[in-house]
């Protein structure tokens, strides 16, 4: 399987409101936290007087040191909390799954590195086999920690000893019954683990238990390991066996990039439409107006074949926005498509009285507004306009949006992003007609339709 098979279908599961990630140390690796073998080697030096090895069996290691402080695992839990709560920072992994349309999340890490990047929204953390009964119906994710939490789980709740594995189903039955369920239910992207990884060998033989009843495919991203043998490829040839697709990369580096992709096309074919909320001449508006049903006829292809019509995110700004917004809506009803699935609407308190959005100190609300419609939006088509569409830009950049300016006036805001290196290049790779016709301001409408229908389509990574 190639990246881009990968990114394709794994983000059309989330899409759908069909996938999980299962997260291992791996992604948190970036950030300064040990693998196993880093986290036990002092107090096996210490304690057992073993110099450890990438052969070893850890969970029989960190049995060994229960057993050596005759059954206490006080130890050996304070020494991984001394390790877990040094500080860290958040990795270009953390940062890319938390744009990522995600419900659920699966991890074995018991670091709270991903409760930090989704720190502004509603999360329900499930790190005990009690709490993942637990019904919150407002929760934005869930993240369930199947082998406990370092700062939530008492010493008996941190799965780590052979023991702790081999009374697995028994200690945890509700657990493991929700795995099999969001297995059976759900395609899984599992990231940050290794051959050699014992955290992953029980997720997997319930993965082969299941296989013959899932119909969902499951997806594994691993490093390629150069001083790696047979076993390596053996392995991926198993995992295909049990139902996983495996991805290899060269290098932790291109990970991020791929999970950005994801996540900017899990959230679908969106587009939002920014720009002066002013009055426009005649001519703007027809343009507007030609923009907004053009737009709605990109749910064809080249070749003429179906596919999902974009969703527009409604700001509920006024000006040139909304008369996009209207034709567009025209389309759709003419096109006998369901409106309610193609228009995504989010609250803007300003937009009842224009005069608010030239005020500078209602910026920083404005932006906390936003935030929720850039992390559900692709495509960012930015007229000119003021202070606002300034701020909205300056979060669709943060939010990994692909940015296309449609300049109208000269010195104009989106004029004025053309000059932006990155933007420039950018569309030079994606739509490099838009980008010579933007330059002289010759654009047509059906040019704006054509270059967002390009960027919905596109792999290539936003700027």
């Amino acid at each position: 399987m190639t990246e881009v098979d990968l990114i394709r279908e794994f983000a059309a599961a989330l899409t759908k409101g069909a996938g999980c990630l299962f997260v291992g140390s791996g992604v948190s690796a970036g950030s300064g936290l040990p693998d196993w073998r880093g986290a036990l080697a002092d107090l096996t030096k210490s304690r057992l007087s073993i110099d450890l090895s990438k052969t070893d069996n850890y969970p029989l290691i960190a049995q060994f040191l229960v057993n050596d402080a005759s059954g206490n695992r006080g130890p050996l839990i304070k020494s991984l909390r001394d390790i877990f709560h040094r500080s860290l920072h958040q990795n270009d992994n953390h940062k890319a799954i938390s744009l990522m349309n995600l419900k659920t999340i699966w991890t074995t890490n018991y670091d709270t590195m991903l409760e930090d990047v989704f720190a502004g929204s509603h999360i329900t953390v499930r790190h005990t086999d009690d709490n993942v009964t637990w019904t919150v119906p407002s929760a934005d994710i869930e993240i369930i920690k199947a082998h406990g939490c370092i700062d939530r789980s008492c010493h008996d709740d941190i799965v780590i000893s052979l023991e702790d594995y081999e009374d697995y189903h028994a200690k945890r039955p509700a657990t493991v019954q929700r795995l099999q369920h969001d297995l059976i239910s759900n395609s899984f992207l599992f990231i940050g683990y290794s051959f050699s990884d014992p955290d992953i060998a029980s997720v997997l033989t319930t993965v082969r238990r299941l296989k013959s009843t899932a119909t969902q495919t499951h997806y594994m991203i691993k490093t390629r390991d150069m001083e790696a043998d047979s076993r390596t490829s053996l392995w991926h040839k198993d995992l295909q066996r049990i139902g996983i697709q495996v991805v290899e990369i060269a290098s932790h580096d291109k990970l991020p990039r791929i999970l950005i992709n994801i996540a900017k096309k899990s959230v679908g074919r969106t587009v939002y439409f920014t720009g002066s909320h002013k009055n426009q001449s005649d001519t703007t508006h027809d343009f507007c107006e030609a923009v907004g049903k053009g737009v709605a006829e990109i749910y064809k292809d080249s070749r003429g074949q179906v596919l999902e019509a974009p969703i527009v995110m409604d700001g509920q700004s006024t000006g040139l926005s909304r008369s996009i917004i209207m034709a567009f809506t025209s389309r759709l009803i003419h096109h006998r498509l369901d409106i309610r699935r193609h228009i995504d609407v989010y609250t803007n308190p300003y937009s009842l009285n224009p005069q608010l959005s030239d005020d500078s100190s209602l910026l920083p609300q404005l932006e906390r507004l936003r935030a929720p419609l850039m992390k559900r939006t692709q495509v960012v088509v930015a007229f000119d306009g003021g202070i606002g569409t300034d701020a909205e830009v300056r979060l669709a950049r943060a939010y990994k949006c692909h940015i296309l300016p449609v300049p109208r006036l000269s010195g104009g805001s989106a004029s004025k992003l053309l000059q932006d290196s990155g933007i420039s290049s950018h569309l030079m790779t994606i739509c490099p007609r838009y980008l010579n016709k933007a330059r002289r301001r010759r654009l047509k409408p059906d040019d704006v339709a054509e270059a967002v229908g390009s960027m919905l389509a596109s792999q290539v990574e936003a700027i």
